[in-house]
């Protein structure tokens, strides 16, 4: 069909060097279409990668609860069970997990009776800081009406008990270890100065 380059006979149709009009599917060369493969693809990798990240949340969950048992690695410390801990200081408590704060890692316990209930910290921190934490427990021992005395765990360590807080720490293998056991409600909980004796020796023999 012949007709002036200005007057196409239809949309789509191509004007051809003999000055001809053809129509689109008579093309040389024809637009190919347009391909989605690279949108399958992105979409199969967002897939995979959700898949993954499931996987791992179940396997961490699953380390989580296999370890409760007897100790949880939380950082780089391995902390005794929320079990343990309760049945040695009388009051139950649920591991509250945290990782590395600066110079330090350690292990933070819950009292579930908030009440009448006790929590329990134990810090594992840089041996550049340990003559002070010891100072500072001797000064909160004074504060609480107590006096700190010396341990048999690592080296130097110090303990004090009191109705509302005790302590305990020393240094071992570079690090400076302490545990405080404390009222997390309006009741005493008596002094447990052993209990944070026997926590820090448990916590050392743990991870040193």
């Amino acid at each position: 069909m012949t007709q002036t380059p200005q007057n196409p006979p239809a949309e789509g149709w191509w004007l051809a060097s003999d000055g001809n009009w053809y129509p689109p599917q008579s093309h040389p060369n024809p637009t190919p279409p347009k391909s989605n493969k690279g949108c399958l693809i992105a979409v199969a990798i967002f897939v995979a990668l959700l898949l993954v990240g499931g996987l791992l949340v179940v396997f961490v969950i699953w380390k989580f609860v296999d370890d409760v048992a007897d100790g949880v690695t939380v950082g780089d410390v391995n902390c005794p069970s929320a079990d343990a801990v309760a049945e040695l200081i009388g009051y139950e408590v649920d591991l509250a997990m945290s990782g590395n704060i600066l110079i330090a890692a350690g292990c933070t316990y819950t009292s579930i009776d908030a009440s009448s209930g006790a929590g329990v910290s134990i810090t594992d921190g840089s041996g550049l800081i340990a003559d002070d934490v010891l100072a500072d427990l001797a000064s909160e021992a004074q504060r609480n009406e107590s006096e700190a005395s010396s341990i048999e765990v690592g080296d130097d360590g110090l303990a004090f008990g009191s109705g509302r807080r005790s302590e305990a720490a020393t240094k071992v293998d570079g690090h400076i270890v302490q545990v405080e056991i404390f009222a997390e409600g309006i009741e005493p909980i008596g002094n447990m100065r052993d209990e944070a004796v026997e926590l820090l020796e448990i916590f050392v023999g743990l991870n040193y």
